[in-house]
């Protein structure tokens, strides 16, 4: 039998290609370190960006653990330093001649093409590399979302290597380079600006489908988010792919002769290559999956959202109303939204139906859609459009409509409350107390009482001359809000009666009443409720609390930005009742603080839910001053300390009465314009599932809302971040400085 000899394939990789590509990115690299002009640009550029970041974005006086708005005006910084960094690129080798020199080695054109990107490429990311000390000062004060922010520098660093990619490819047709740094300025501003509302109002509704796939900045925001959609990963791709093509082809007529059939191949393969990565990131925009890094995944539908789905008794259809014509913005939240309706249809398994109900306005009109007029066009051409993004719940013979989602941010809480509603037979029955107070109306909790009819039945509880007792069978809980007037002793007996024999109470008491009409003015009220428990040892003291390091913003009709106002405080989780675990930070305003007497503490278990930080104070009765502007360099630190503005407790008996009491009534109003940034409702509801012992969908209203507040630790710590918002700039002058004396010393040399 005849011996086969089976040679080893060779797999060794060209060491060659290697060796030139290094040599030519550390020669790029190196002429980018000896030019003056990219110092200036880097400088100007970091001046830009931390304007827009720390003075238009407001980062500090919205005081929130969050750096989007830092990474959002990047790709904007970018078109100022990506035709600086690139103009010369390949124009300066072609006006030189050296471009010819340096093909005629044995250089291959895919080396001298991918040096040129990168190198250009990683200076731009060495310029952001200045920004990362003052980067890495932020977070220390604050409790940020390490997955979302490396999914964020993630976008970033697409970005950049996209809008490079451009600029290296028009340094390349452009002999010019003041020609080639104008024409990268004007299409990567193009690039990024054609999917802003500007451009879709010019443009013909049915444009925006297409003008959402095609805009980088889309692809961009939707990673902001802390999710890595393949979508965008093929999008970036092949858009990369496309312009080094091109650059590569441009190159590679150099040492072709005109009119020779090589060229003519390669104009054949480059033209076939390109409509080829067109059509597969075309493609790619439809292909599903994503990775969510965000530390609770947010933006991944939550266990409590799979069990009802998967438990629903009967079928049920969710129909998505759009028009066929939807603004950019809004394409992506239709595509996020289809996502998030696909997760629920796999969850129920068969049970739940997806149909998409595109362009019926009648239809979507009939069933509580709410329909917009979008204008497109100049005035000559003026067109006007149906525009609208809803959907219906359909369940058994019952049907809810969501009329609007302008963002999913709460839609997986409003989806699963929603068929909550439905599918729930035997609801739990919330009260309001409704007889001479304050912020129960329908004026002060109208959104707060939406919310809670999603999972509860919410019936009004009235105080008069035919009902002068509270059903404590049919209460499950009853919400009282500070009122202003005194109570009724009958009132009050009824109160505690309940709350004896088992009732859940949901107190929001308010001893400090604040006007703004006309100035700022605040005074006490007499309120049976500050001592309602001081039996118990619980006692709201009549006091105007404010804090130093964690606080909001107030906004001042004669100022741009909003002034920092210690008395809307910022509060923390205490950590000590588990059942408040998605909650991170309550903003309350004009607030006061809770004693807990120690020694008339008794049968019954007190737990702080949140407290102020640790440089608190508070103003007493007859020293108020709630002015805007004011100083407080006089409060001396020994007079700061942490302070609890809200508590549960239970009673320890055989049938224990659950309460939550919180220093403010006006936090779940909505009426100062914060709580968006803030987890306010979310606590709110969270309050009432711990009192009626039924903790499922704050899990879900509270994770898409957990930002922590800013948290400054010290006077020395406020010092050392002023001063690192700086440090960019200062490497910046200081390794141009080291340069500058090092080439003077250079030429100094004398050679023999």
């Amino acid at each position: 039998m005849p011996k086969i000899n089976i040679k080893k394939p060779n797999l060794k990789i060209h060491k060659v290609f290697f060796s030139n590509l290094n040599s030519l990115i550390f020669k790029e690299l190196k002429s980018y370190f000896n030019s003056p002009i990219v110092y200036i640009v880097a400088f100007v550029g970091i001046i830009f960006h931390f304007f827009f970041f720390l003075f238009l974005g407001a980062f500090f006086q919205n005081g929130v653990s969050d750096l989007t708005t830092y990474f959002e005006s990047l790709p904007w910084i970018f078109l100022l330093m990506v035709p600086a960094f690139t103009m010369g690129s390949i124009s300066k080798e072609i006006n030189q001649g050296t471009d010819e020199y340096i093909l005629t080695k044995p250089v291959k054109t895919i080396e001298f093409v991918l040096a040129k990107v990168v190198a250009a490429f990683s200076f731009i990311l060495i310029t952001l590399l200045f920004e990362l000390p003052a980067v890495i000062t932020i977070i220390t004060a604050g409790d940020f979302d390490i997955g979302k922010l490396f999914t964020q520098y993630l976008a970033v660093i697409f970005v950049a290597f996209c809008l490079t990619t451009v600029g290296v490819f028009y340094s390349s047709v452009v002999k010019n380079q003041i020609g080639s740094l104008l024409l990268t300025l004007l299409s990567n501003f193009i690039i990024l600006f054609i999917g802003s509302r500007v451009v879709t109002f010019v443009l013909p509704l049915f444009l925006a489908p297409y003008i959402e796939r095609i805009s980088l900045i889309t692809h961009f925001e939707s990673m902001l988010k802390g999710v890595i959609d393949l979508q965008d990963l093929i999008y970036f791709t092949g858009f990369a792919l496309f312009f080094i093509t091109l650059i590569y082809y441009k190159i590679s007529t150099i040492r072709l002769p005109k009119k020779s059939i090589k060229l003519t191949k390669l104009r054949f393969t480059t033209l076939l290559l390109l409509v080829i990565i067109f059509f597969i990131t075309g493609f790619g925009q439809k292909i599903p999956g994503s990775i969510d890094l965000t530390r609770n995944k947010i933006n991944t539908l939550s266990e409590v959202s799979k069990d009802i789905s998967k438990n629903l008794d009967e079928k049920t259809t969710i129909q998505l109303y759009y028009s066929e014509s939807l603004p950019a913005g809004l394409q992506t939240i239709k595509r996020d939204t289809i996502s998030l309706l696909n997760d629920f249809k796999k969850a129920g398994n068969d049970k739940i139906r997806i149909v998409h109900k595109i362009g019926d306005t009648t239809k979507a009109m009939d069933k509580g859609i709410r329909v917009e007029k979008q204008g497109s066009g100049n005035l000559s051409t003026l067109q006007i459009s149906d525009v609208y993004l809803g959907l219906v719940i359909k369940y058994k013979d019952q049907e809810e409509t969501i009329a609007s989602i302008s963002n999913t941010n709460n839609l997986e809480y409003e989806i699963t409350s929603t068929l909550t509603k439905l599918s729930n037979k035997d609801k739990k029955v919330i009260g309001i107390l409704d007889t001479k107070v304050r912020n129960t109306s329908t004026t002060g909790l109208t959104a707060f009482k939406s919310t809670l009819e999603r999972e509860y039945t919410v019936e009004s509880i009235i105080f008069d001359e035919e009902q002068r007792t509270i059903d404590s069978e049919k209460f499950d809980a009853i919400i009282i809000s500070a009122p202003n007037q005194e109570m009724s002793e009958e009132m009050q007996g009824e109160i505690r009666r309940y709350f004896d024999e088992g009732g859940a109470l949901f107190f929001m008491v308010d001893p400090i009443n604040v006007q703004t009409q006309m100035m700022f003015s605040a005074s006490s009220v007499e309120s049976p409720l500050n001592n309602f428990f001081e039996d118990l040892g619980i006692t709201v003291e009549k006091t105007l609390l404010f804090d130093l390091k964690s606080y909001a913003s107030l906004q001042h009709p004669n100022y741009v930005f909003g002034i920092p106002y210690p008395f809307f405080t910022i509060t923390a989780n205490t950590g000590e009742n588990n059942s408040f675990n998605n909650i991170s930070s309550v903003m309350l305003g004009w607030a006061s603080w809770i004693r807990i007497d120690e020694e008339k503490v008794h049968n019954i278990e007190i737990t702080p839910i949140l407290q102020t930080s640790n440089f608190a104070g508070f103003q007493k009765e007859g020293e108020f001053n709630i002015e805007m502007e004011q100083t407080w360099d006089n409060i001396k630190e020994n007079e700061l300390d942490q302070y609890t503005v809200a508590v549960s407790f239970v009673e320890q008996d055989d049938s224990p009465g659950r309460a939550v009491l919180v220093s403010d009534s006006d936090f779940l109003t909505n009426q100062y314009g914060h709580l968006e940034s803030y987890q306010n409702s979310a606590f709110g509801l969270t309050s009432i599932e711990w009192l009626v012992q039924n903790e499922a969908l704050s899990s879900i209203k509270g994770k898409s809302r957990q930002i922590a507040p800013l948290m400054v630790k010290s006077p020395a710590h406020a010092l050392f971040l002023n001063i690192m918002m700086f440090s960019p700039f200062a490497l910046i002058l200081l390794i141009a400085a080291g340069k500058f004396i090092l080439r003077k010393r250079e030429m100094k040399k004398v050679y023999k």
